[in-house]
Formats: C-alpha cells, sequence, structure tokens
C-alpha cells in the first residue's frame, strides 16, 4: 500500500498543474452567476464575495439588503458578515504568531504547559497537545450546551465557566480526526493565558490592525453587534443574539468581503511583515489525517487537491450564515464567499457548498479529474452496515441530538457502494472509495478501516442490535404507541384502571411533544442552556413508570376482564421498555 500511494503522489508530482489565471470580468460573470441570480431568486437574502489573485483583488461585491426590513444595502451600518467557522483559521493564525514569537516551543508541547486559570485532564492517560487541539484530534466529544445562552459574559472566561462547559475527552488524544468545536475555544485560552490579553484585542493587536482590517472583529456578542447583515427567509430574520466570549474563537469572526480579500492575501504571503513566508508555510503544511487517501488538517485549514493543485480552505455555518474561503496557493488565487439567509418557500434550493467550490474550481483549475477506479473492484460486502458518526454529544442528555447521524453504507451494481443511498462509490485504492456526482463534482473520499468509516473530518463507527440509536428510536416509538393506546382504557377497564390506563397516554404524549413539536426544539434549547425540554422529559419518564406500576397493582388487586389484564400488561412492558431508549440516551 506505501508503494501505491508514492507512486500516486509521484504521479501528482510529475503532472504538475499548470498555473490558474483568472481576470475581473470573469470573475465578476461567475459571482454574478452563483451569487447574484441566487439572491434574485430568493435563494439567500444577501451574500458577499471577495476574489484575489497575485496580491491584487479581482472583485469585491455585494448582492441584496443589509436588512430586508428596510432595503437597506451592504454598507455601513448594515456591512458585516459572520463567517462562523472560518473563523478557526484566524485562531490558528494566533497560535502560528506565538510559535513565530518563540512563546509556543513546540506544537507537540501540552496545552497545559501554556494554561494558567486551569488544567485540562488527560484522556486514556495521554495529555492534550496544541497539535492535536488544532486539527481536531484531542479526543473531545462535540457539546453545545449554553454555548449560546442569554445574558453577558466575562472575558477571558472564568475556569468554573470553562469546567462547565469542558465536554468529556471519548478517544485516545491523537488517534483520530473527530471535528470538535471546543477545540479552539480552548486554543483561544491558551493564547489569553500566554499574553494575558482577551483573544479579540490579541487578534486586533497582531493581525487585523496590521492588515488594515478595520472592519473586522472577533465579536463576544452578535447581540451588541449593530453592523451585522440580517439573514432572512422570506419576511423573517433570522436570530443571532450569541454572547458566548469562550467559544468565540471557534466561529465569532464578523467581517466584511474587502476585510476578507486583504486576510487571504497576507494568508497567500502577501503581507510577510505580518505573517512571514515561514509561519504562512506552517499554517498551511499537513499535520494529520484520518487516511491516507483522504485530505488532511494543518493548523485548522482543510488540505485537500484539485487536479494536482493544492487547496487549502475552511468553511462554516452558523445562525443564518454560510461561508467558504478557499487559496490555491500555487496560482496565487483566493477566494471568500459568505451568504445569509436561506430560500423562500418555493423559491428553490439552497445554495450548495459543493457545487459553489467545484464552480469556482473548474473555472481557474479547469473540470475536475476524478481518480482511477482500481481494473478489478474488490468485493466490499465487509463494509456494509449503518455506521454512527463519531461526532456527536456522548456522555450526557445531549446525546439524543446524535440519534440521526447515522450512514448506511450498501451494494451497488459492479461492486460498488452507497451510503445513505448516494453513489456509486467505487474503489480506487486498497479500502478507499470516491463518487463522481452527474455534474462531475467530486462526490467526497472515503476510507474503511476495522468497524470504522473514515472520512476527512472525522469517523463513523460500525452499529448494530441495541447499539444502532435506530433502534433505539424504534423501541421507544413502539412503546409510545403501546402506551398511547391507554386512551382506549377508558372504555373496557374498571374502576381506578379506568382512569390511570388514559393518564399514562396522556403522559406519554408529553415524550413525543417535546422531541418533535413543542417550540423552541431540543437544539436551540441545548444552545441556549435550556435543560427544561430534558427535565420534563425525565419527570415523564417517572410519572409512565410509576403510573404503570400502579395500574399494574390495581389490576391485581381487582378482577379485571382478560383484554383489560393483557392490555394492562403490555402498557407495563412499554414502560419498562422505555427506560432502555431513555438510559441509551442518558435521559436519566
Amino acid at each position: 500500500m506505501r508503494m501505491f500511494f508514492a507512486a500516486l503522489l509521484l504521479l501528482v508530482g510529475l503532472s504538475s498543474p499548470a498555473l490558474a489565471q483568472l481576470d475581473p470580468a470573469s470573475a465578476g460573470a461567475w459571482a454574478d452567476a452563483q451569487f447574484g441570480a441566487p439572491v434574485a431568486e430568493g435563494r439567500a437574502s444577501a451574500a458577499t464575495v471577495a476574489i484575489v489573485q497575485g496580491g491584487k483583488v479581482l472583485l469585491v461585491r455585494n448582492y441584496g439588503d443589509g436588512d430586508r426590513a428596510n432595503k437597506s444595502p451592504i454598507a455601513p451600518p448594515r456591512d458585516r458578515f459572520i463567517i462562523a467557522s472560518t473563523t478557526k483559521t484566524f485562531t490558528a493564525t494566533a497560535i502560528a504568531l506565538l510559535v513565530q514569537d518563540g512563546r509556543i516551543a513546540s506544537l507537540d508541547d501540552p496545552a497545559n504547559t501554556y494554561l494558567k486559570r486551569l488544567k485540562l485532564p488527560d484522556g486514556f492517560g495521554r495529555a492534550v497537545t496544541i497539535r492535536q487541539l488544532l486539527t481536531h484530534s484531542a479526543g473531545y466529544e462535540e457539546r453545545g450546551f449554553g454555548v449560546g445562552a442569554a445574558g453577558e459574559r466575562t472575558a477571558p472566561a472564568t475556569a468554573d465557566y470553562v469546567r462547565a462547559h469542558l465536554p468529556a475527552i471519548v478517544r485516545q488524544p491523537g488517534s483520530r480526526i473527530v471535528y470538535a468545536n471546543i477545540d479552539p475555544a480552548i486554543l483561544g485560552m491558551v493564547v489569553e493565558d500566554i499574553t494575558g490579553m482577551t483573544m479579540r484585542d490579541f487578534l486586533a493587536k497582531r493581525l487585523l490592525a496590521p492588515l488594515g482590517m478595520k472592519d473586522t472583529e472577533l465579536a463576544y456578542s452578535t447581540a451588541t453587534t449593530a453592523r451585522l447583515v440580517r439573514p432572512y427567509t422570506g419576511n423573517r430574520a433570522a436570530p443571532w443574539d450569541i454572547n458566548a466570549p469562550f467559544f468565540a474563537p471557534t466561529g465569532s469572526i464578523h467581517t466584511t468581503a474587502a476585510d476578507m480579500a486583504t486576510y487571504i492575501n497576507a494568508q497567500l504571503g502577501h503581507a510577510p511583515g505580518v505573517l512571514p513566508p515561514g509561519t504562512v508555510a506552517r499554517l498551511h503544511g499537513p499535520l494529520a489525517r484520518n487516511g491516507a487517501a483522504l485530505d488532511s488538517l494543518a493548523m485548522a485549514f482543510f488540505v485537500s487537491q484539485w487536479n494536482g493543485a493544492k487547496i487549502v480552505g475552511h468553511a462554516g455555518a452558523f445562525s443564518g450564515f454560510s461561508t467558504d474561503m478557499y487559496l490555491i496557493p500555487g496560482s496565487d488565487i483566493g477566494v471568500f464567499y459568505t451568504w445569509a439567509g436561506s430560500p423562500e418557500p418555493g423559491k428553490g434550493e439552497p445554495l450548495d457548498y459543493g457545487k459553489l467550490q467545484a464552480s469556482f474550481l473548474t473555472l481557474a483549475l479547469g473540470k475536475f479529474l476524478a481518480p482511477a477506479p482500481l481494473a478489478v473492484q474488490p468485493d466490499p460486502s465487509a463494509f456494509y452496515g449503518r455506521y454512527w458518526d463519531e461526532r456527536r454529544p456522548q456522555t450526557t442528555f445531549e446525546s439524543i441530538v446524535g440519534a440521526s447521524a447515522v450512514q448506511t453504507v450498501a451494494p451497488a451494481p459492479g461492486n460498488r457502494l452507497t451510503i445513505n443511498g448516494k453513489g456509486p462509490y467505487y474503489a480506487f485504492a486498497p479500502n478507499s472509495y470516491t463518487m463522481v456526482n452527474d455534474d462531475g463534482r467530486p462526490g467526497g473520499v472515503i476510507a474503511f478501516d476495522g468497524e470504522r468509516l473514515l472520512q476527512r473530518v472525522g469517523y463513523a463507527t460500525r452499529v448494530s442490535g441495541l447499539g444502532d440509536p435506530g433502534t433505539q428510536t424504534t423501541l421507544t416509538l413502539g412503546a409510545l404507541v403501546v402506551l398511547l393506546t391507554g386512551v382506549l382504557g377508558a372504555i373496557w377497564m374498571r374502576g381506578r384502571a379506568r382512569l390511570i390506563a388514559p393518564l399514562i397516554a396522556l403522559v406519554a404524549l408529553v415524550v413525543p411533544l417535546v422531541l418533535f413539536v413543542l417550540p423552541p426544539g431540543l437544539e436551540p434549547s441545548i444552545i441556549g442552556g435550556d435543560a427544561t425540554p430534558f427535565i420534563v422529559l425525565k419527570i415523564a419518564l417517572v410519572a409512565i413508570v410509576a403510573l404503570a406500576a400502579w395500574l399494574g397493582w390495581t389490576l391485581a388487586t381487582a378482577k379485571p376482564g382478560l383484554l383489560a389484564r393483557i392490555h394492562g400488561g403490555l402498557i407495563g412492558i412499554a414502560a419498562v421498555v422505555l427506560i432502555v431508549p431513555f438510559a441509551f440516551f442518558h435521559l436519566v
């Protein structure tokens, strides 16, 4: 296998792509087609684009309204966009500057070497390192409880606040990449504890001000940022009143396309006084990957290739904003775009990250050349099954929101695969598969390693039986259906049982209402730090079990008919069965 990939790398090196060349006219036509038209069609409420090449700005263009309510343009005071997880590249750049200064000796140092306000617990006997935090391989589960809770937060965050929001380490640090938003938050804390400054002030002093990015800030509260463009779906504005300085390094840069053009040029090496060549190279150099055939991670930047050309970048999405930024260093090209809002009813499909990126890279580098399939496609039957994504809450009641994060690998003709119906994926290297969409776009690469389905930003583990969240969901629904039939007890049960059985049905109805119906929903409640829905679920379960026990005792001491006894028994079994998924998802 090593010889195969060595040969593949050699071929890529021998067939280096020609330098791409863009011009303002083609760049403008691309931006108008990809963003101007969709905004005009109602598929987004606003968008902004910047394209650079050779250290020059080819294009900065805005589309739509700063605020649809008053038809204000995208201009001060409504000209900034949240770039969400693209912020992580700024956090990585702050770390690179501290390495450049000699204040971080090595990326392989434990984070605890530099943390002062608290120390991170080891995971599986290993300390968490700076490198692991930069590459999402520190082993933390994904959690979000309270990250968007209302109310002012201090900056820097207190040790108590950090402890309350620090997820569990569920994998051995350094073992695999699994994207986790806590990682850059901890890196921000490292910067603060080294420098004695808030992350916002450090970025402003060392990066934003020297580059002249006067319209950019690491915002600690979107609620107090009046310059944000308002995302809309139809005439409904998306909320963005998040206040969480500790999590700002993971997704809270507010900026304009003009400033991002400056930032991209700096990342391409055109601001050596701020980001010297060695620092840029360190930022973009691969540090980790989940498999030999998969894309790699640098210092928070994802590293991929298009027809042999290196692509470096990071996307993001949050609270009505969707962003992508990527560089083609070999051609000295960079692009940034953000769109706000989502389609109005009946206005078509939302904008698609993959289609947008493919359209630009095709413009710059030509149509994608997919890797050739293996001459003989191996039998993939060993890989069939269901795989549960590791990027999810795993140890708290939040785990229920990850119940649907399952990928089903199924057969396709010709020894090929489908994943959740998408495909066919073909083998192009040992245990490695890819696909090409009907329009020629790459469909992503996956690989298999034992019971794991590997991807560039994480992996999924094969599940079955009671370990499958789908099984647990089925148990939940089945138990609820039986419990809801308790309403029929009013017909054929007698005495107290005639009242208890319908009461069980009424309480059972609370569960699906909380899970699927009642606003604001589980995920918004988690983000807002509101545990009420989960407390209600616990109370409902306790009430159901208690009422079922009471029903059983009532039926046992009375002389009910056969139908009532059978029905009461089924209700009792359903109440006990419901405990299983509640325990599985840490709701009890």
